[in-house]
């Protein structure tokens, strides 16, 4: 498992190295903040920005003597307070010198802060120039420098000293803190010197008497850290003493006014509200965010200048901020300013910090992570990003800058009370799976919430549980969090959940298993609070009920005891409207066609799954009456019609017509009212209101006679008149849905037909078709009926349409790679002669082709049938040996005509090639009902907590028709999982929606079906499945799915060298290089997603990845040519022009 994980690792990484974009990084501005000409940030971190010394330096020549390099002011400057720097009277200047900043004053020249280039300086060639930055109190005087050109070698002049009030014993960067003891602050600050801790407070601004003197300094160096560039001493910044000292005895819900420093130097008084008695119904306001960073206005600056104002205006108690707080990422005088952004605040309002990826994590030196997480931390393989965020800080200044309640593990998890409601911060960078340390504490904290003093419960982390955006690696861990412990925070009644990671705003519904769910836990990502934004578009989710890419922080106010309001503050504008509601588009589903295949007026299709479509009776029915006795209601043609022939229906004398009558089929004719197959709205014909009109429709032989009834007004009580009965040529003798399969024997073949009856199946056969001499009568026939299915709607008998009796017979001892004719039906019926070839000898070098294509169903050209049409021209012409289906089959889902009308479309040519399935969700998937679910696999079936939509897909059908309707090679699991030899090619199809991880029975059977490969017979090896393991279409829960399908197969599959892997679920087509480890590979599989062949195309755009060559969103089918043993030619069709739109040669 350790070595999966860490494949894992590995792969999920690539996604950032192959175009995708990874939110992850941003560059970490330098001291001064310089920008690029185009306004972007210059990252500290990129060398190309770094200077570099040749030693020993030269010194200041002759020619610099009159130089001059000042600052002002210089003097007890603020911290951070702009500075103007000047030069003049330098001699030669050079476009490539530079004025360094340098603290302490005899640093080494490789030991600056920041420099800025003369030449961004319009006059430095005139040798002098100037510029204003900002200057922070790092406990050091400093000093500027000038070096000269080439390497910096030569110093020209050095600056005025300067100097920071109150210098080294000036307590800076105070902040508070909650202890969830109402009747204690927490208060914390820097300074220069190792001395004892002084705190001054009192409920009188005139009378500060309480004195707590503490003795808790500490610090850290850039040795405590995990790894560079944080413990390079060229990036670290001597962060002082940290002083923290506890005051006790205090009254809840009282202002207090307080000063903090040391004997020698005190800070400016400033004031407090201790928090209320736990249980309190007292209106207050936290302030929640995270992601702020350093940025200019309207970013963090104006966030903080937001709660600066909420602070000294009294309306808000706290801050609550969630993770990714300073963006130093080893940068030390990164933390230096953003303590400086926070402090007008941070010194009135208790600061409450949760730790972020780039606070936390590394990937080296853990040993010196301070969190007692084990190794290099937690690194599931699902976790994409998860690794090098924190740029070697490993969480070690959080620890040393900030301490929350003791009840957890200090940053990293903690719980208290406030008021009404309980607060749970956890650790979103460290195991928080079940049996977990965090977990348990988790598990117990919420166990232990007394609701009758704090009926609300709320936990924020950094990475998000629940988002929609479009940014994939953070989407899959969302996933995971779901899987670890949404059913905790369900199960104890978590209220809310607050996030960040993602820089935007988001806010679900209560949501539960990605559904609506009254009870669970509203989620809202706050990431919003000043680093670079992330403006990717959003998935459309029923979940999500508001977005917003913008800048801002939230706002959580108890009102009382039974009330809460939450509010998100956008920083560039004004308040946003926190209400939405949108709807989702689920590429699983699709609408269902009517059996008649009625369209909208809008062109769309009209959905049989809506009950708005469904006629409601109501009971009992009035008879004809005399007004009516002269309507007439007739189908023509109507005797032995063919199956799926086009008749005309037509009517007149109907006396008083309105517009909600309707025309209505039954099959057979004596079926009760609610038992129709489709009716048709007398209103949608122009001549309805004077009694008459027609209208024209297909009819399928469903083995019984039809007729259609007229019935009137109201809730369709009256009928009108009934038509003519309508027969069908063979009525239910006829064999009907012939289809042949391969055995994987090149002497056999399968054929399988439908009649309404149960009798002695026959097949003549021979190589001459005036003399069939062969007959095999065969004794498989078989059924089911509405109640082997697992759940509505499939078992729904208004749904249901009798499958009549499948016939199943096995042709043996036939020559291979032969010509063959043949009928086949009963004694008293036979089909029309057709003919198939023989697979040739295992190992033949000749050349054949398969044809390959996924999701079909039933729909107008140029969609299936167009492709049945081309597919029937490759058959009659010869050119095609066989079918491959992978998956998503005819779409019924449950209403069962639609199996009917879809074997119909294949009929003429699933005759003629060998028509070889595999399993796709929309015949499989269920989730009740599983006892029924004939594949054995257990429960439920195989839902895998990242699968995302894997569930009710089929409607109920589980399984069952496809495995009644097709019989495959009988090497697996019947039509779920099996492999052939074709030629020189071995094909495997295996079930996406079965379980295929490792261990589990189907990849067992998938690898010694590898193993076991006569390469030296057939050389080339196939993976045919569902869904898809290659995809760079931006279908989000199928995109992670395809990761959940890499962790588990690629490995497989590059271990026994398989050649091409065909793939379907998305309705596009797109073609990989060969891929391992999402990267091009010799020797790893070309993957083909082949999606097309008729149901509504996915026109979603696609990831930039590298590994994908190829991607077209039209409707086509595949065509896979051995032309050798050393040679297979791919070509996909397209089917609106019939042209081979897409091609690749493969060779060994």
């Amino acid at each position: 498992m350790a070595a999966a994980e860490a494949f894992l690792v590995v792969w999920i990484s690539i996604i950032w190295v192959t175009g995708m974009d990874c939110k992850h990084d941003h560059p970490v501005p330098t001291y001064f903040g310089k920008l690029h000409p185009n306004g972007t940030i210059v990252d500290a971190r990129n060398p190309a920005n770094k200077l570099r010394f040749s030693f020993p330096l030269k010194p200041i020549t002759t020619q610099d003597s009159g130089a001059v390099l000042k600052v002002s002011p210089s003097l007890e400057i603020k911290n951070g307070a702009e500075v103007n720097v000047m030069w003049y009277g330098v001699t030669l200047p050079n476009k490539k010198d530079v004025v360094g900043l340098y603290c302490p004053p005899d640093a080494e020249p490789d030991l600056y802060l920041d420099y800025v280039n003369v030449s961004s300086i319009a006059t430095y060639s005139k040798g002098y120039g100037e510029f204003g930055v900002r200057l922070w109190n790092l406990r050091k005087d400093c000093v500027f420098r000038y070096y000269r050109i080439g390497n910096y070698s030569m110093l020209v002049v050095q600056s005025n000293v300067v100097t920071f009030e109150g210098g080294v014993e000036i307590p800076l960067q105070g902040h508070l803190s909650l202890t969830g003891n109402p009747t204690e602050m927490r208060v914390m600050w820097v300074s220069g010197l190792m001395e004892t801790s002084v705190v001054k407070y009192g409920t009188d601004l005139s009378a500060m008497s309480e004195v707590i003197m503490g003795n808790i300094s500490k610090t850290y160096t850039a040795a405590d850290m995990c790894n560079a560039p944080a413990n390079d001493v060229n990036n670290f910044v001597d962060p002082g003493y940290i002083h923290d000292v506890l005051l006790t005895n205090l009254t809840p819900g009282t202002k207090y006014y307080y000063s903090y420093g040391s004997v020698k130097m005190m800070s400016p008084i400033q004031h407090f509200n201790t928090a209320p008695p736990v249980g309190s119904a007292n209106r207050f306001t936290a302030l929640v965010y995270g992601d702020m960073g350093i940025s200019p206005i309207p970013r963090a600056y104006k966030t903080a200048d937001y709660a600066t104002e909420e602070a000294n205006n009294g309306t808000a108690a706290f801050v609550f901020h969630n993770g990714d707080i300073s963006y130093a990422r080893g940068f030390a005088y990164i933390w230096e300013q953003w303590h400086a952004i926070i402090e007008p605040y941070a010194t009135i309002l208790p600061y409450m910090v949760g730790i972020g990826n780039h606070e936390q994590d590394h990937l080296k030196g853990g040993s010196k992570d301070p969190s007692g997480a084990p190794g290099e931390g937690f690194h599931p393989w699902w976790s994409g990003g998860w690794g090098y965020d924190s740029g070697g800080e490993c969480g070690v200044p959080m620890y040393y800058r900030f301490h929350m309640p003791d009840n957890g593990n200090a940053v990293w998890w903690y719980s208290f009370d406030y008021g009404s409601i309980h607060f749970m911060m956890m650790s979103t960078e460290h195991n928080f799976t079940q049996g977990s340390r965090q977990y348990e504490w988790m598990e117990q904290d919420l166990k232990n919430v007394n609701h009758s003093l704090t009926p609300w419960v709320v936990i924020a982390g950094h990475r998000a549980m629940y988002t929609s955006q479009k940014l994939e690696g953070d989407y899959i861990i969302s996933l995971g969090m779901q899987h670890a412990f949404e059913s905790l925070l369900y199960k104890y009644k978590v209220d809310l959940a607050f996030w960040a990671h993602y820089h935007s705003y988001e806010r679900t519904c209560p949501v539960y298993q990605r559904q609506c769910t009254p009870g669970a836990p509203v989620h809202i990502v706050v990431g919003t609070a000043g680093k670079e934004l992330d403006l990717e578009d959003y998935f459309p989710v029923s979940w999500s009920l508001y977005q917003e890419n913008d800048y801002g922080y939230g706002r959580l106010t108890q009102a009382n005891r039974s009330a809460l309001l939450w509010e998100w503050v956008e920083n560039t504008t004004v308040w946003l409207s926190i209400f939405w509601a949108t709807g989702i588009d689920c590429k699983h589903d699709h609408p269902v066609p009517t059996y008649f295949g009625k369209l909208h007026p809008n062109g769309t299709i009209v959905d049989a799954r809506n009950p708005a479509n469904k006629l409601r009776f109501s009971f009992p029915l009035k008879p004809i009456t005399t007004q009516d006795s002269g309507a007439v209601l007739k189908v023509s043609p109507s005797s032995e019609i063919k199956n799926g022939a086009e008749v005309n229906v037509m009517w007149h004398g109907v006396t008083f017509p309105n517009k909600e009558d309707v025309v209505v089929l039954y099959c057979p004719p004596d079926a009760e009212p609610e038992r129709y197959l489709d009716y048709v709205n007398v209103s949608t014909i122009a001549t309805y209101p004077k009694g008459y009109g027609e209208f024209a429709v297909r009819l399928w032989n469903v083995r019984k006679d039809c007729v259609f009834r007229y019935f009137r007004i109201g809730n369709y009580s009256m009928l009108a008149v009934e038509s003519n009965i309508v027969t069908f040529e063979g009525g239910a003798e006829m064999p009907l849905q012939g289809h042949l399969a391969l055995t994987g024997n090149p002497t056999e073949m399968r054929v399988m037909w439908v009649s309404g009856f149960m009798e002695t199946s026959f097949v003549k056969y021979g190589t001459d078709p005036s003399a069939m001499s062969e007959v095999i009568m065969g004794n498989i026939s078989k059924t089911y009926t509405a109640a082997d299915m697992c759940n509505a709607p499939a078992n729904d008998v208004n749904n249901f349409v009798d499958p009549g009796y499948i016939h199943d017979v096995l042709l043996t001892n036939l020559t291979p790679g032969t010509r063959y004719y043949y009928s086949y039906g009963s004694k008293k019926m036979m089909s029309p002669i057709q003919h198939f070839y023989t697979a040739p000898p295992v190992g033949s070098a000749n050349r054949f082709t398969a044809l390959v294509y996924g999701d079909m169903g039933v729909s107008p050209i140029p969609r299936a049938y167009k492709t049945a049409d081309y597919a029937t021209e490759e058959a009659n012409n010869g050119t095609a040996a066989f079918v491959i289906h992978n998956g998503d089959i005819s779409y019924a889902r449950g209403h069962a005509y639609i199996w009917e009308q879809w074997h119909a479309i294949i009929e003429p040519y699933a005759t003629i090639l060998p028509y070889m399935v595999g399993i796709g969700n929309h015949e499989q998937d269920h989730v009740k009902g599983g006892s029924k679910d004939p594949s054995g696999a257990p429960g439920e079936g195989f839902h895998p907590w990242w699968s995302g939509g894997w569930g009710h897909d089929s409607f109920g059908e589980c399984g069952v028709p496809m495995y009644y309707r097709f019989h495959m090679p009988d090497n697996g699991n019947a039509v779920w999982w099996y492999s052939f030899d074709y030629g020189s090619i071995h094909f495997t199809m295996m079930s996406t929606e079965h379980n295929f991880t490792q261990g589990s029975r189907q990849y067992k059977w998938i690898e010694q079906d590898l193993k076991n490969v006569n390469r030296s017979l057939t050389p080339w090896v196939a993976i045919v499945g569902h869904r898809a393991m290659y995809s760079s279409q931006k279908e989000e829960v199928d995109y992670i799915v395809s990761l959940g399908m890499q962790h588990a197969l690629d490995s497989l599959l590059y271990k026994y060298k398989v050649d091409l892997a065909f793939w379907a679920h998305y309705h596009s087509y797109e073609r990989t290089c060969p891929v391992y480890q999402r990267q091009c590979t010799p020797g790893a599989p070309v993957h083909i997603v082949v999606g097309t062949a008729g149901k509504e195309l996915d026109t979603e755009d696609y990831f930039p990845a590298s590994w994908s060559l190829y991607h077209e969103r039209d409707y086509g089918y595949g065509r896979l040519t051995q032309a050798n043993r050393s040679a297979l030619l791919w070509e996909w069709v397209q089917n609106t022009s019939g042209k081979v739109k897409d091609q690749v040669w493969l060779t060994k």
